[in-house]
């Protein structure tokens, strides 16, 4: 779908069947040598769940480059008179930078938006690593926040993903097709047609595209 600097995402939403309007909402912020990318899914459904996922993401998009704790306590103030919401977000660092030949990525969730992040490296170890997911909802009540970092190399990819999306989708993926085809794939074979789905795929890029 979209592609700049060193990432190329892809992302695929649905209501829930009989809604008009979905609670899931995603971001992709770009800042100085970084990258934002977030997945913020309402509690319920309809018309205050998006309300309350639209004011999370407007928060990040205003200070994409600040920490994920951070990032995750503005949302929580801002959004105490409203419905909660669960998200994950996980920031690109160093993005640009030449020198570097592996990015280091930062994340953090409350809530159950599923992360998983594939390596491309054959002999990496692990393969695949899932975001830990904090139990809580911003807005009613944090955990404690902890900011996990790992690096990843050319060609790594994550996944994020509401609870409307079962968690068979990371069975048998499919290998090198773009992001944005691989989030319809998903979309369309694991949709959970009684709730709000969200899908958002990154790609780590050697270079801009």
């Amino acid at each position: 779908m979209s592609g700049f600097r060193h990432i190329d995402w892809g992302v695929a939403f649905k209501a829930m069947d009989g809604q008009c309007e979905s609670g899931d909402r995603h971001l992709v912020s770009l800042f100085d040598e970084g990258a934002l990318a977030a997945v913020v899914d309402g509690l319920g459904h309809g018309r205050e769940a998006a309300e309350s996922a639209e004011a999370a993401v407007k928060t990040l998009g205003n200070h994409p480059d600040e920490p994920l704790a951070s990032l995750i306590n503005r949302c929580h103030r801002n959004l105490l008179r409203m419905r909660g919401v669960a998200m994950t977000m996980v920031s690109f660092q160093g993005l640009g930078k030449q020198e570097q030949k592996r990015t280091k990525i930062e994340w953090l969730a409350v809530g159950n938006v599923e992360g998983l992040l594939i390596h491309t490296n054959q002999n990496a170890n692990p393969r695949t690593e899932w975001i830990l997911l904090n139990a809580g909802t911003v807005g009613y009540k944090l955990p404690i926040l902890r900011t996990t970092s790992v690096s990843i190399s050319p060609g790594d990819q994550l996944i994020l993903a509401t609870d409307g999306i079962k968690d068979t989708f990371a069975e048998e993926l499919p290998q090198n097709i773009p992001p944005q085809q691989l989030a319809s794939q998903i979309l369309a074979r694991h949709r959970n047609p009684m709730d709000d789905a969200l899908v958002l795929i990154i790609r780590y890029m050697e270079q801009s595209i």
